[in-house]
């Protein structure tokens, strides 16, 4: 604290002197020095009496003893000095705040910035970027691509849904360093279609990239197909009326066939026409692995006899269900007895067993809790339909004429085919008239029989050489990895088709696989962290990490942009901890001169 005279002089020419009470303060290394009070032109304390004043400033406000005692002459003016500061809120030691005099308003965007950062950090892990550099993608192309892909695990939708919301919602230009020249939508139809043309060399460079950063094995492939449907009208070749698994029979469909690791990684993945059969495409499947004979765990549809043999003949191991009736669990003590990971019992016996086969009953508590109750609630259903349609007969404005009550008992078997066969109907006619009198049911033998199935299945495999528990073990595996068809239809926008070019078809499915191969990486390194949570709830929670950036100009025309992240809550900072990304300020600053923003505007118009 110092004070110093000045000298100004008037636009009439006149000069004026006054006094000012300065403080010295460091910024970045270099000593400024701010304005503490205006002493006026009246100051009339000697300069060698200044040094003094300042000290005696010090001790007022540090309410201390005074230097000089009351034989000190300027005490009055010092303590009158101490107390004008004390009013503008000034206390000793107190870091300066740097104001900055702007016009105009301020702008504020609120962008997702969190879900970016953690999906782009995935991609980095698998090195996303280096295989598409290594397939002679510029950088700018590269990161298209990857904001196409982490667009696709935050915000599925068609390209068109996610160009916008790239540009108005989420950060991702600006993590990618293109928001100065952000690419249009048709860029990004053309960067997918340039990643489908190179298929085969991606997946196998991210599932390398998996291999190497997480460490697995490659032993056992698992082989499934799922088909998803088109909105608009058929025009591609490959769009096809078929099976719907999602009951869209009304529209047509397109099938996608996946090879997955035992950690559930894509290996391959191939695009077919929607009325294409199961079996049929195991072959071309198997012949792209590069694997030393692995096993392929694959569920009935696919498990013909045909396949098995040409699985043996290839000298391919296999572990499948067995196509056909579930027959009874067996009349004696089971082989062996073990639990699952829900601590539900499961019982082991051994069928038949030959040099090249083994097959295997497994009887479980847990599948036969889920398939009695599924059979008792379309048995009750159906039950309550034909006592409806049979009190039904004698009130009026119900249906009545004897070959309507046959098509309606009809479209009820369809309705509750899996239990209508448990069931004897008899629907007995008015001799004197064309009406139905009365519907009767009665319950089967196999009723019971179908009770005593449930909870069982047969598994056949060519590895008669492990134990049953390893072989059961293997199998269950299949059910977690058919979550991955539920992922990629619910939460990563397999769902439905947008386009209807083949090839522009096949771009936004392949999107969605790679999206997979990076959530699949996330979601696999939180579980070691014990966060289970499905991709849904990571996407809602990572939805609300925000970043808020302020935009305004001061008086000389320069624009200042303020990046910073919004406060994180424990489950977000969490996530980000064991992801590997910075959970800091992350706050960014940015200077533009009027030069630049004329030069960004003149930019921009020709982008």
């Amino acid at each position: 604290m110092f004070i110093r005279r000045y000298h100004n002089k008037r636009k009439d020419g006149s000069k004026v002197q006054g006094h000012i009470l300065l403080e010295g303060h460091r910024i970045g290394g270099k000593v400024k020095q701010r304005t503490l009070l205006n002493l006026g032109p009246d100051f009339s304390v000697p300069k060698e009496h200044w040094a003094a004043v300042t000290r005696e400033v010090k001790n007022h406000l540090l309410q201390s003893p005074t230097i000089d005692g009351d034989a000190f002459p300027y005490r009055e003016v010092a303590e009158n000095i101490a107390k004008r500061l004390e009013k503008n809120g000034y206390k000793v030691g107190q870091k300066p705040v740097n104001y900055l005099k702007v016009e105009g308003d301020f702008e504020h965007q609120v962008r997702t910035v969190g879900g970016e950062r953690l999906c782009l950090r995935m991609l980095k892990d698998l090195g996303f970027m280096e295989v598409l550099g290594g397939l002679g993608f510029k950088p700018r192309a590269v990161k298209i691509c990857a904001a196409l892909v982490t667009a696709r695990m935050l915000h599925p939708a068609s390209e068109r849904s996610t160009h916008y919301w790239m540009t108005h919602h989420s950060a991702i230009w600006e993590l990618l360093g293109l928001h100065h020249r952000p690419p249009a939508e048709s860029t990004l139809h053309r960067h997918a279609d340039r990643l489908i043309e190179h298929k085969e060399a991606i997946m196998d460079g991210l599932y390398k990239g998996a291999k190497t950063h997480l460490g697995f094995s490659e032993t056992i492939s698992f082989y499934d197909l799922t088909n998803t449907y088109y909105t608009g009208k058929q025009k591609g070749k490959k769009l096809k009326r078929g099976y719907s698994k999602e009951k869209r029979f009304d529209r047509p469909l397109m099938s996608l066939a996946l090879v997955l690791d035992a950690c559930g990684f894509p290996k391959s993945v191939d695009f077919l026409p929607g009325n294409i059969s199961e079996p049929g495409t195991l072959k071309a499947a198997v012949r792209k692995l590069d694997a030393a004979a692995p096993s392929i765990i694959m569920d009935a549809g696919i498990a013909t006899q045909e396949n098995l043999d040409w699985l043996r003949g290839e000298n391919l191991d296999y572990i499948c269900v067995h196509r056909g009736k579930t027959p009874e669990a067996p009349d004696r003590d089971a082989d062996q007895t073990i639990h699952t990971k829900a601590g539900q019992l499961a019982r082991l016996w051994t069928l038949d067993e030959s040099d090249d086969e083994l097959r295997l009953y497994v009887f479980s508590e847990a599948r036969k809790a889920v398939a009695d109750q599924i059979l008792e609630t379309k048995r009750l259903k159906f039950e309550d339909d034909l006592t409806r349609l049979h009190n039904g007969l004698t009130r009026p404005y119900c249906t009545k004429r004897y070959e309507k009550v046959l098509e309606r008992i009809g479209r009820y078997k369809e309705r509750y085919s899996r239990v209508a066969g448990q069931y004897d109907i008899t629907i007995t006619k008015d001799p004197d008239g064309p009406n139905a009198i009365s519907v009767t049911f009665v319950r089967k033998e196999t009723f019971d029989q179908a009770d005593r199935a449930a909870g069982g299945y047969v598994l056949r495999t060519s590895h008669t050489k492990w134990s049953l528990e390893r072989i059961v073990r293997t199998y269950w595996q299949l059910t977690d990895i058919e979550a991955t068809f539920r992922t990629l239809k619910s939460d990563l926008g397999l769902r439905p088709i947008y386009h209807s070019k083949d090839e522009r078809i096949e771009a936004h499915l392949f999107v969605s696989v790679l999206a997979y191969h990076a959530v699949h990486l996330m979601r696999t390194k939180l579980k070691k962290h014990q966060i289970h949570d499905n991709w849904g709830t990571l996407q809602d929670e990572l939805r609300h990490w925000h970043r808020v950036t302020t935009t305004f100009q001061d008086r000389r025309g320069h624009t200042l942009i303020n990046r910073q992240d919004a406060k994180l809550t424990d489950k977000q900072r969490e996530m980000a901890r064991h992801l590997g990304v910075s959970t800091g300020r992350n706050l960014e600053r940015t200077l533009v001169s009027p030069a630049e923003n004329a030069s960004d505007q003149t930019t921009r118009k020709a982008a």
